[in-house]
């Protein structure tokens, strides 16, 4: 059964949970596009000027802060969503620092939030070779207790499920989420 037309499902969490891994399927499961707000960012700053080359979602936020990253993220979060309701959007961790993204995310999506263990996200983004400038001093597990602190509010505020993918597979993530979907369509 296809996504249903007015809303998209949009996955957020921490930086490991999953989210790019488990929409790709996701999206496979419910026959909607995969949208990875971190590729549309990168493709963003490349239009704009901004950034030239291989410019990642990363690499723009080391290079330029989070500042103007925060900006062009909120910019492409909602052009994404007004031009393609019935999507799976994978987003960026902190997606959830704006208010206006919150909102937003409440109002043209079903929020589903992909939590794990602070240890089993360090593990992963250890072992992930994607370069991305570390968010907090200490190293990945320092950052995941971080950040699970200061964002752990806003991903529940915001969130219609909550799945801990760091006790399931990312297809068995992806099965409940279609299920649960199915349920709601």
């Amino acid at each position: 059964m296809p996504l249903r037309n007015d809303r998209a499902i949009a996955l957020v969490g921490l930086r490991g949970a999953g989210k790019s891994t488990v929409g790709l399927l996701l999206a496979a499961k419910l026959g909607a596009p995969f949208v990875d707000l971190d590729d549309e960012i990168a493709r963003e700053v490349k239009v704009r000027g901004i950034a030239h080359g291989d410019t990642t979602a990363g690499a723009f936020f080391a290079s330029h802060g989070p500042e103007q990253f925060r900006a062009v993220e909120a910019a492409v979060l909602e052009a994404v969503l007004a031009q393609s309701p019935t999507i799976v959007l994978a987003c960026g961790g902190g997606v959830v620092e704006s208010d206006a993204n919150r909102a937003l995310l409440r109002e043209r999506a079903r929020c589903v939030w992909l939590s794990a263990a602070s240890e089993v996200l360090a593990a992963r983004v250890d072992a992930d070779s994607t370069s991305r400038p570390p968010l907090a001093l200490g190293g990945s597990l320092a950052e995941a207790r971080e950040l699970a602190v200061r964002r752990s509010r806003w991903y529940r505020e915001i969130s219609v499920l909550e799945i801990d993918s760091g006790v399931l597979t990312p297809r068995e993530v992806a099965s409940q989420i279609a299920v649960w979907s199915r349920r709601r369509a």
